[in-house]
């Protein structure tokens, strides 16, 4: 039965399993996790955050007909954004700046890398699988194209859409 807590259940249940995805992969996932109430702050490395970006309501289509007579049944989809960031070298310095040498940049740039690859298969492997939305194989849940986020703040790292067919339901109002 659907339920006004929907939206932070399913969020809560794609940040567990992006973890997850992320361990799988042989990496560790960071520790400070949590659903947040919009776009999480880049101020905070080693973190793992899910948001809601949008919640819309998005017409059906029948196979084959790109067109969409007014009328057509239209249903509930959000747009969960799985957000990872680690600590990236940045500049250092007063007067003398110092810039990070290519190791630490490259041993960055691996564990972002690796955090990206793991999370983006795992999850799409837990959606295939209906061990993430369980029982939505009659529903639409979709990655969007995963991006990395702007260095900044000392961070870096990527965000992940997952459109996801939910439940609405009637408040007793």
């Amino acid at each position: 039965m659907a339920a006004a807590s929907d939206l932070y259940d399913a969020a809560s249940q794609l940040l567990d399993a992006a973890a997850t995805a992320i361990e799988a992969g042989g990496g560790a996932a960071p520790a400070v996790r949590y659903v947040s109430a919009g776009p999480p702050a880049i101020d905070c490395c080693d973190q793992m955050t899910v948001h809601v970006q949008l919640h819309a309501q998005v017409a059906m289509r029948e196979a084959g007909n790109q067109g969409l007579p007014q009328g057509r049944p239209a249903v509930p989809m959000a747009t969960f954004v799985v957000t990872t960031m680690r600590c990236y070298p940045i500049v250092e310095g007063g007067v003398t700046l110092r810039v990070p040498d290519g190791q630490k940049l490259d041993a960055a740039a691996r564990t972002i890398y690796l955090d990206g690859w793991a999370m983006w298969n795992g999850v799409r492997t837990l959606i295939r699988t209906d061990r993430l939305f369980a029982g939505r194989w009659c529903r639409s849940v979709e990655t969007g194209p995963m991006t990395p986020m702007p260095t900044q703040g000392g961070c870096a790292g990527w965000q992940l859409p997952v459109l996801v067919e939910v439940d609405g339901y009637t408040p007793a109002v």
